[in-house]
């Protein structure tokens, strides 16, 4: 049997207004004279800063070969080298093989190189000293200056200002090129790596000539400083953020009728790859299923792409295993339970485990929901009372459970605990 799961792949012709956006921000990070921005692109997990990130890139590309200026573009992704001790000698050769293939490596390839050189000097002798790898603990080094001479002091933090000196006379930046810096996938490295990065790469903030782009969840940020400073860092996560970054951008949350969009987009390709032949006619059938549901249940898709795409997959699999004994009506409302579930989790698993009930509970909030505890004795016991009002109260909620759920299955007679057993609790 044919299947054709929807990837996570960043998107090479993005939806979502992200080309206008990705316009927007490599105008404004290019375009000083000299070019030194520092452009962060913040949201969580499946927001697109991916997608965000590389189609920037493909703006600044063009862009310089519009004008004839020199610019390289260095990829970072932090996440391949999280095992890595210190994720900045990475990022520092990827640089140099930037420079290197395009014929810049002498003597290019010695101030990075020297630059390397320097970060792993200061590392020692912050080991020696006692210091820790990322920043200074001020109790600490004022105690080392009353111990130690202002010489061995000056030898320690040395080296992080060589990596500044050897960069900033990268021949390149000199004649004028621009050094475009695209890092991403921070957010799925460990805290600890992710934050030390973030402190390292402040090194080329105060560089001319460069240029940088980085894709953040801000509660990586978040986790790290409130587990190594929980009661003494006076700032949140997103203010530390927005002193480090001239240009913060927060990825913009989609409709739903742009996320219905961006899927209907991804089964239209998906059905241009699949095979012409009978093995594929069941997931094709399938595929114009989805897209007259995606057509009337927009309304209740999570505002996330990467989420979205999970549920089609989801529902692609139960309803190409159980083919030959589905029907078009069981396979809506499989639809709507996996919504469900994705969206109000809660009262999901208050449908679950109602085995009857449950259209005289939603029936009477859908009249009167003004006294939530009126209903507390009909929920089952495993449900919190005040959860499930927190989640009935939104109205996609209520509408959805009523005109997609109890109703369709009371008038083709189905069994919901068995589609909600295909779903999961």
């Amino acid at each position: 049997m044919y299947v054709a799961p929807l990837i996570d792949a960043p998107a090479e012709s993005p939806g979502l207004d992200f080309d206008r956006h990705a316009s927007i921000l490599a105008e404004a990070a290019l375009r000083g004279s000299p070019a030194q921005s520092t452009v962060g692109l913040f949201g969580g997990y499946g927001s697109g800063k991916t997608t965000l990130l590389r189609a920037i890139r493909r703006k600044v590309e063009a862009a310089s070969h519009d004008s004839g200026e020199q610019v390289a573009c260095v990829d970072f992704n932090a996440w391949r080298y999280d095992n890595e001790e210190h994720l900045f000698l990475p990022f520092l050769s990827a640089i140099w093989r930037e420079l290197k293939s395009r014929g810049r490596t002498e003597p290019n390839q010695g101030r990075v190189m020297n630059a390397a050189r320097g970060f792993l000097h200061g590392l020692s002798f912050s080991a020696n000293l006692g210091l820790v790898k990322v920043g200074v603990e001020m109790d600490k080094a004022l105690d080392l200056e009353a111990r130690l001479s202002n010489t061995a002091l000056e030898r320690a933090f040395s080296g992080y200002v060589d990596v500044f000196h050897e960069l900033e006379s990268l021949p390149f930046l000199q004649s004028g090129g621009r050094l475009v810096l695209f890092l991403d996938d921070l957010d799925r490295c460990r805290p600890t790596r992710a934050f030390e990065l973030l402190e390292n790469l402040k090194v080329f903030f105060d560089l001319q000539g460069v240029v940088v782009f980085l894709a953040l969840d801000p509660r990586v940020v978040g986790a790290y400083l409130g587990g190594k400073y929980p009661d003494s860092f006076p700032v949140t996560a997103e203010e530390y953020l927005e002193k480090v970054f001239q240009i913060p951008f927060y990825m913009p949350k989609p409709t739903t009728a742009a996320i219905a969009k961006e899927l209907n987009d991804c089964l239209t390709k998906a059905a241009s790859l699949s095979p012409k032949n009978a093995e594929a006619d069941e997931w094709n059938r399938w595929m114009a299923s989805m897209k007259e549901m995606l057509r009337t249940q927009q309304g209740y898709l999570p505002g996330n792409l990467r989420k979205a795409k999970r549920l089609l997959n989801s529902h692609q699999a139960i309803t190409l295993a159980m083919a030959e004994s589905s029907e078009p009506e069981n396979e809506r409302i499989l639809f709507s339970l996996l919504l469900c579930k994705a969206q109000w989790p809660v009262v999901f698993r208050a449908l679950s485990a109602m085995k009857e009930g449950a259209s005289e509970l939603f029936g009477s909030i859908a009249v009167d929901s003004s006294s939530a505890l009126d209903y507390k004795e009909l929920l089952p016991a495993s449900v919190s009372c005040e959860e499930f009002f927190r989640e009935i109260d939104e109205e996609e909620c209520l509408d959805l459970v009523l005109k997609e759920i109890l109703r369709p299955a009371a008038k083709g007679s189905i069994d919901l605990s068995v589609l909600c057993d295909l779903v999961g609790s």
